[in-house]
């Protein structure tokens, strides 16, 4: 499968080895399926390489875009490098505001805490504006995200929330674009292109 990902699938999304050109959000889309099947690709080449000497290497893609929500498509791509970074820095630095900051709010706290994961995840990439600017809408969208869902299911709007199947319908629909959207200053980085 990884092979097929990256020789097959890949490629597809590329024309005369650039990527398919277009309007924002629709260049961003290509050139994210493009870089899924070429980063995917490499991940299930490692996990079968891995199972060969017989070494278990973790799947590092789980179906992201069939996510419902920008927060929960970040948790299914490059699956490694966000559970490292939620364990060594979301969570010690939510039970540090909780516990030392008096009279914290937890949404405060959940907004501060997702800001900081993202903006250092988007350096993880690279010490760039545009990879600072990416990572800080990240966690912006994601905190906005976690606010809403919980005004839909604790207040009385939750008479409002749509049916499941209609937010399994728009959800991944919404991410996909809005994942898009928020990566399109950050791509020419991803893709070696000049910067």
């Amino acid at each position: 499968t990884g092979l097929f990902y990256k020789i097959v699938c890949a490629p597809l999304f590329l024309v005369n080895g650039v990527p398919i050109e277009g309007y924002i959000l629709q260049k961003s889309m290509v050139q994210l399926l493009f870089i899924f099947f070429d980063f995917a690709g490499y991940s299930l080449i490692a996990v079968g390489v891995g199972k060969l000497v017989g070494l278990h290497t973790p799947t590092n893609f789980d179906k992201p875009f069939l996510s419902r929500s920008v927060g929960e498509f970040y948790t299914k791509w490059h699956i490694s490098l966000y559970k490292i970074a939620y364990k060594n820095i979301y969570i010690p630095l939510q039970y540090f505001m909780l516990s030392k900051v008096p009279h914290i709010h937890s949404y405060l706290c959940n907004v501060v805490s997702l800001l900081v994961l993202f903006i250092f995840i988007g350096f993880w990439h690279g010490f760039v504006k545009d990879y600072l600017i990416w990572g800080g809408l990240l966690g912006l969208t994601i905190s906005i995200e976690k606010i809403v869902r919980a005004a839909f299911q604790t207040t009385p709007l939750k008479k409002y929330m749509p049916d499941k199947w209609i937010i399994n319908i728009i959800g991944p629909l919404y991410t996909f674009s809005m994942v898009a959207l928020l990566i399109h200053n950050a791509l020419k980085h991803f893709l070696g292109e000049n910067q």
